[in-house]
C-alpha cells in the first residue's frame, strides 16, 4: 500500500516513539529519519509539529531540549496504522533502534542542566535515573557559567565513573 509521503513521515514517527520505552529529542528522531534520507529536516519537523498540532505526540521540555513521547491517540494511531509503513522501513527503524537502544536510553536517562542563582553563582545539577528514579543525584555551585557548562558536559561523558568513585571512597 503507497502512502502520501507526509504521512508516511508521520507514522515512521509513531512507529518510532512506539518502539522506545523512553521519550526521544527531536535530533534523535531526526538522526535517523534524515540521516537514512527519507526526507529532509524541514519535512521532518513539519510532520512533528503536526503531530503535536493533532494531539499524537505530547512534547516534554527538558533543559535545553524537548523529549517527544507518544499519547494514547498517538499509540491508537499507530498501532491501527504501522501496516502502511513498508517492511523495509520498518526494518530499518526496528534495526536502529536495537543497535542504539543503550545509547538513546542513556541520554535519557542521564541528565545535566546548570542555573544561575540568586547570588549569581551557577548550580550545575547533575542526575543519572534508573527505571524513571533517581540513581543518583548531584547539584554542585561554580562561580560562573563557563565551569557549570563544562561540569554538565563532562557528566554526560564520566557519570559512571564518578558514581564509582564515590561508593568506593564512601565504602572503604
Amino acid at each position: 500500500m503507497t502512502t502520501e509521503p507526509s504521512r508516511l513521515y508521520k507514522l515512521m514517527v509513531l512507529y518510532i516513539l512506539n518502539h522506545c520505552d523512553f521519550p526521544l529529542t527531536n535530533s534523535q528522531i531526526t538522526d535517523f529519519v534524515v540521516g537514512k534520507e527519507y526526507t529532509d529536516y524541514f519535512t521532518l519537523q513539519k510532520a512533528i509539529y503536526n503531530l503535536i498540532d493533532d494531539e499524537f505526540l505530547e512534547s516534554i521540555p527538558e533543559n535545553n531540549n524537548t523529549r517527544y513521547t507518544l499519547t494514547d491517540k498517538g499509540r491508537d494511531s499507530i498501532n491501527a496504522f504501522e501496516g502502511n509503513i513498508s517492511s523495509s522501513i520498518r526494518n530499518d527503524i526496528d534495526e536502529y533502534l536495537r543497535k542504539n537502544k543503550f545509547e538513546l536510553r542513556s541520554s535519557y536517562d542521564t541528565v545535566a542542566d546548570y542555573y544561575k542563582t540568586k547570588s549569581g553563582d551557577f548550580t550545575a545539577h547533575l542526575r543519572v535515573n534508573e527505571n524513571d528514579r533517581p540513581f543518583i543525584d548531584l547539584s554542585l555551585i561554580v562561580p560562573d557559567e563557563e565551569n557549570a557548562r563544562m561540569l554538565c558536559s563532562k557528566w554526560k561523558e564520566k557519570n559512571r565513573d564518578i558514581y564509582e568513585y564515590i561508593l568506593r571512597t564512601l565504602s572503604s
